[in-house]
């Protein structure tokens, strides 16, 4: 299952995001399970915080684009033609739940990051309330880079440079509050709230 979701007691979630031989990128299924997990996280009044993270290395990566465009290509199909509402699960929705987008929830969520977190995860960031990074945790908006609208991740996430939404640059934990000049402009980035010392944020 590369979704975890772990009840980690004191009223405490933890759900890790673990395909990372994708480096944690993830097609239609993985955002159906991330996406029910945050409604389960909303539903459950045992549950009071949520911590999310990534396995070996890497937080998030967004969608899978090999396996993630056919397969939302087909359902969007076939639910335009009428034939379904979901398949196996998945609906339209569940990229944009699984990244916090349109999603009412109202519970406090930690992202403890550690290695790539570009596109969707950039994404998911803006939904989330404390943002902690390791100093090898690395940020960056790709859409461009693959011809596509950046959306989300140019949006909600405060401070997030132009440069990195036109050009597709990456920043890392060591950066995160520095100065990037493109032309005669420079632009602040503030993506997390502090770089912790070491590699481990959650054990």
């Amino acid at each position: 299952m590369p979704i975890h979701y772990r009840a980690a007691g004191d009223h405490l979630l933890l759900i890790t995001i673990d395909r990372p031989e994708r480096k944690n990128a993830m097609d239609l299924h993985h955002f159906r399970d991330l996406a029910k997990a945050w409604r389960d996280f909303r539903d459950d009044d045992d549950l009071w915080v949520a911590i999310i993270t990534g396995s070996e290395g890497c937080f998030m990566a967004g969608a899978d684009l090999k396996d993630y465009v056919p397969q939302i290509t087909a359902l969007s199909q076939q639910i335009a033609a009428g034939e379904v509402d979901e398949i196996d699960g998945c609906k339209l929705s569940d990229g944009t739940e699984a990244v916090l987008r349109n999603m009412k929830l109202y519970k406090p969520i930690i992202a403890a990051v550690d290695g790539p977190c570009v596109a969707g995860g950039m994404e998911m960031l803006g939904g989330i309330d404390i943002r902690l990074a390791t100093p090898r945790a690395t940020f960056g908006v790709l859409e461009p880079k693959r011809g596509l609208f950046a959306g989300g991740g140019t949006l909600v996430t405060p401070g997030v440079t132009v440069t990195l939404t036109a050009t597709g640059a990456h920043i890392d934990g060591d950066g995160l509050e520095q100065n990037v000049a493109k032309g005669a402009t420079a632009h602040t980035i503030h993506v997390t709230g502090d770089v912790v010392c070491g590699t481990t944020i959650v054990s």
